[in-house]
């Protein structure tokens, strides 16, 4: 993930790092996608392609995203898995 965002092995990646790496245009589809994930009436999967800007190179990728939300028992979301790949 740090290579595909332009980071360096260092840098330090949470969400705000992962969404500021997210092409302005594609923030809004990519963060319903999100939020349907995490949604406790659903099914907890994400799946998305979007491009992403390096943050430290400027580059920009196409990405292809896939993942899937664990819930605790009162359906709060407390985990997630999930993979990127340049495509």
């Amino acid at each position: 993930l740090k290579a595909m965002w332009g980071l360096s092995p260092e840098a330090s990646v949470n969400y705000e790092t992962f969404a500021k790496g997210i092409h302005p245009e594609d923030r809004a589809y990519v963060e319903a996608q999100v939020a349907k994930a995490v949604d406790p009436n659903g099914d907890g999967s994400y799946e998305a392609e979007f491009r992403v800007m390096g943050l430290e190179d400027n580059e920009q990728q196409w990405i292809t995203a896939k993942g899937q939300t664990f819930f605790d028992k009162e359906n709060r979301p407390v985990d997630f898995v999930g993979v990127a790949q340049n495509i």
